[in-house]
Order: structure tokens, then C-alpha cells, then sequence
């Protein structure tokens, strides 16, 4: 079983794998949830495309996301927001998901914490200012 994240509904806990499919939690998963993203704010069909985007993702990276919450801009109102592990957000719209995998690259040139890291698609660029 390869999980990629986890969600709520109905007051229950899924861990949801990369075929998209749903597995009520339980605690023989408590290690694993600990690495897995949570999924808020997403129905079913969200969370399938979400999942799509997540699978060509470094697992590594995939493990330091600790929060996957819908997000609109004024340019567009489907993006994302990432809450890391290391307390950074990451704004990004779905097509910029894959330039996630140079997070780590960019993070270790930051100078402070708690940065706000956007990425964009058309400029293949990231760039982070202090939340």
C-alpha cells in the first residue's frame, strides 16, 4: 500500500493511497500517519486529482508536506497551500506542483524561517518572502 495522505469525513479518519483508494484509519497506521499530508477542505473528486498531482512527487517531499488546504488568489482561485513540516507555506498553482521537488534546493537558501515559498509555472521560478 503506497498512502500519499489522509482526510476526515463523517468523523471518520482515511488514509488514501496513490489508486485512490480510501482506508479507514486505524492504529496500526499511527507510525505511518505521522509522514502522511492531510487532506482538508476536499471532496472526493479533489481529492483524485490532488492525488494525481502527488504521485510523480519525491516521497521525500511528499512526507515533508504536513497540510494540503485549497487556496484562491486573485489570479486563481485553485491554487494551493502547503503547510511544511519545517513551518514554511508553499503557494502554488496545480500546474507548479512538480517544481516542489526542488523545495529542499530552495529552503537551504533561505536566510529565516516561516517563509511564504511561491511557486509559478509560467516563469519556472520560486520565490519566498517572511509570512
Amino acid at each position: 500500500m503506497d498512502l500519499l495522505g489522509y482526510y476526515y469525513q463523517d468523523n471518520e479518519m482515511y488514509l488514501i493511497d496513490v489508486n485512490n483508494i480510501s482506508y479507514l484509519y486505524t492504529n496500526e497506521y499511527y507510525d505511518t500517519l505521522k509522514l502522511l499530508p492531510f487532506f482538508t477542505s476536499f471532496d472526493e473528486i479533489e481529492r483524485e486529482a490532488l492525488l494525481v498531482l502527488l504521485k510523480p512527487l519525491d516521497r521525500e517531499i511528499v512526507f515533508q508536506i504536513a497540510e494540503i488546504s485549497p487556496y484562491a488568489s486573485s489570479y486563481d482561485e485553485n491554487m494551493l497551500k502547503l503547510t511544511m513540516e519545517d513551518g514554511n507555506m508553499v503557494f502554488l498553482e496545480r500546474e507548479s506542483m512538480p517544481m516542489l521537488n526542488d523545495y529542499n534546493r530552495i529552503v537551504e537558501n533561505l536566510n529565516h524561517k516561516n517563509n511564504c515559498i511561491h511557486f509559478d509555472s509560467a516563469s519556472s521560478s520560486a520565490y519566498a518572502t517572511a509570512c
